[in-house]
């Protein structure tokens, strides 16, 4: 299996092997103004992932340019799997506002992570009193 897409969404699930995507591709947030997103994976999966267990993770790149793991756990694939679902998808907002680049990679695989960017508007004053 592997990762081929991901994005952030308002809202997602799955009804009858199917996706259903509310408010998706975010490209902005403004912190704290904006919901907890979801974390929409779109995966490539063989016949014989199925009953696997796989270990996802994810990377960040904060605006100061630091790389870290912010979240890594394990999947296990029924059926041949095409997409997963992360609700209340929160991650680190040390560097404070700027862009963010996230990566999810299926950890093992060669393949290229799935990439996307999200520009972030901090409230200063929310920050250093969350910190």
């Amino acid at each position: 299996m592997i990762v081929t897409g991901a994005f952030l969404a308002d809202h997602a699930e799955s009804r009858e092997n199917k996706l259903y995507v509310e408010g998706g591709a975010w490209r902005s947030a403004d912190i704290p103004n904006t919901r907890v997103p979801t974390l929409v994976l779109l995966l490539d999966s063989g016949p014989d992932d199925s009953g696997t267990t796989f270990k996802l993770v994810i990377e960040m790149t904060s605006p100061d340019g630091a790389d870290r793991v912010i979240a890594e756990g394990d999947m296990v694939v029924t059926d041949r799997a095409a997409f997963g679902v992360i609700p209340n998808f929160q991650f680190p907002l040390n560097a404070g506002s700027g862009r963010y680049g996230f990566r999810c990679r299926i950890d093992g695989r060669q393949e290229m992570p799935a990439a996307f960017g999200l520009d972030v508007t901090v409230d200063e004053d929310w920050l250093r009193q969350n910190q």
